[in-house]
């Protein structure tokens, strides 16, 4: 969607597409990425509905102060230096990110665009703290599509079920230490640019996750706790009862 063509885009889904399933589409990036504020979670919107006027969609949201968490581990995961106080105010003096943005987990905002332009009947909001078994995604799924349990089996058969396992959080300051050797998109001033010692790099840090396990989760401010607990006041309003973790 990055670069939208309705007919572009169709001419390479045609093919994908089946007749005999109810097709998915499925990608975290859809509402904007979390490295980049989510800048373009809006914008989506707009393309998905010009693309998929009689889309349903499935919209997963996450206690913010956890998938704030997940979301700094996966940035030192995938290379980056910066320890979280300094994650969290727009990489400063870094150029080449437009930062983070605590509006990309203020979700009533983007809910409420979904609600908007594709209906309340066409748009599904669920708690990712409700999906930790498969009968939750299930139940998902079929308030959809109508999917019945023997649908959604067959529909696995095939799936990559390799898990994303997290990474010790004991194990991040000693991340960020290595990751400074090292240039990706997340470090571009690193002097390291091997494949081959970076594919080593992150082999290491598997290993080193096997035997150090958890550590403390990242510490959110005071702003921000106040931030959430307002908007899901307004998350509520448009989802329902949310799960105890939410901050309420």
């Amino acid at each position: 969607l990055s670069f939208f063509n309705e007919e572009g885009l169709n001419s390479i889904l045609r093919d994908r597409l089946s007749d005999k399933y109810i097709n998915v589409i499925s990608s975290e990036i859809l509402s904007g990425s979390p490295l980049n504020g989510g800048i373009q979670s809006y914008e989506n919107v707009l393309k998905i509905k010009k693309a998929f006027p009689k889309a349903k969609i499935l919209v997963v949201i996450r206690n913010q102060e956890d998938f704030l968490d997940s979301i700094y581990s996966q940035y030192v995961k995938t290379g980056g230096i910066f320890k979280f106080s300094d994650f969290v105010d727009f990489y400063k003096g870094s150029p080449s990110h437009v930062g983070w943005d605590i509006q990309h987990i203020l979700y009533s905002g983007l809910i409420s665009s979904y609600l908007e332009h594709f209906g309340v009947e066409n748009v599904c909001i669920y708690q990712y703290e409700n999906f930790r078994d498969k009968t939750g995604l299930y139940e998902a799924i079929s308030d959809l599509s109508g999917w019945t349990w023997g649908d959604y089996q067959e529909s696995l058969v095939g799936v990559d079920k390799t898990v994303n396992r997290s990474v010790s959080r004991r194990l991040l300051p000693f991340m960020r230490l290595i990751n400074y050797m090292f240039r990706s998109y997340n470090n571009p001033t690193g002097f390291i640019e091997s494949q081959w010692l970076n594919n080593m790099k992150v082999g290491f840090f598997k290993f080193l996750s096997g035997y150090f396990t958890g550590g403390k989760k990242v510490s959110v401010s005071k702003g921000y706790k106040e931030a959430f607990k307002k908007d899901n006041v307004e998350l509520e309003r448009l989802v329902g009862d949310l799960n105890d973790k939410y901050i309420k």
